[in-house]
């Protein structure tokens, strides 16, 4: 199958109904045999995109795939070897972001999210974050900054990580850092100051040990640091 879909190389969208949603409760053999079809087609696709001879269709396919195989309930802690591949490729540090990958997250970016609230697994939260903060950057943040009043405690520890290291983190991003620092998760709390600290917040020596009381004294600058785009 993998050696004919490349040779002819069919219009990606005449195949998205092999990776739409489903309504089985447990992983069957129907469910197994899915996963398998849909890897062979994926691989295709990945290979003209590696070789250089990919159209957009093809990265908006990829990521379609991905959408109904990262965050499937009926897998539950499992991975399904489509969703696994679609995460590789987004998280290939060979494979740079690009205007191609870009457009193809932005266009699937809200069934992303529909799918990851989900929350099947804390490994497919963390890397759908870093795919989308790779290739959507600054519009990433703020698209996931938006989810930060309904992710857990592990959610929000990742997430503060990831903002400290960006370069150029944007209003909604920074307004999360500094709500972080009264969360009732210590580890959160000491996430968002280390974020702080790397995005030189006007923090005025406090750190994670700070009682809210002299947190609340620097909190207007932080407040006015938080609403300055970087």
């Amino acid at each position: 199958m993998h050696r004919f879909l490349y040779r002819h190389n069919p219009d990606p969208t005449t195949l998205y109904e092999l990776f739409g949603a489903h309504d089985r409760k447990d992983v069957d053999e129907y469910l197994q045999r899915r996963d398998l079809v849909a890897y062979g087609v994926i691989t295709t696709w990945l290979r003209r995109v590696y070789e250089g001879e990919p159209t957009q269709a093809h990265y908006d396919a990829i990521t379609y795939a991905g959408v109904h195989f990262a965050f499937d309930p009926a897998y539950g802690e499992a991975y399904t070897h489509t969703g696994s591949e679609v995460g590789d490729f987004f998280t290939d540090v060979e494979f740079r972001p690009n205007a191609h990958t870009t457009a193809a997250l932005e266009k699937h970016v809200a069934a992303y999210v529909t799918q990851w609230r989900r929350r099947v697994t804390d490994r497919a939260t963390s890397t759908f974050f870093g795919i989308v903060l790779r290739h959507l950057g600054p519009a990433g943040a703020t698209r996931l900054a938006a989810e930060w009043a309904g992710c857990n405690e592990a959610e929000r520890y990742d997430l503060l990580a990831r903002f400290e290291h960006e370069d150029a983190l944007p209003v909604a991003a920074r307004r999360c850092l500094v709500a972080a620092l009264t969360d009732d998760s210590f580890e959160v709390r000491e996430a968002a100051f280390s974020a702080l600290e790397a995005q030189k917040a006007p923090l005025g020596g406090l750190d994670a040990s700070a009682r809210e009381a002299d947190v609340d004294k620097v909190r207007p600058a932080l407040e006015r640091w938080a609403e300055t785009e970087s």
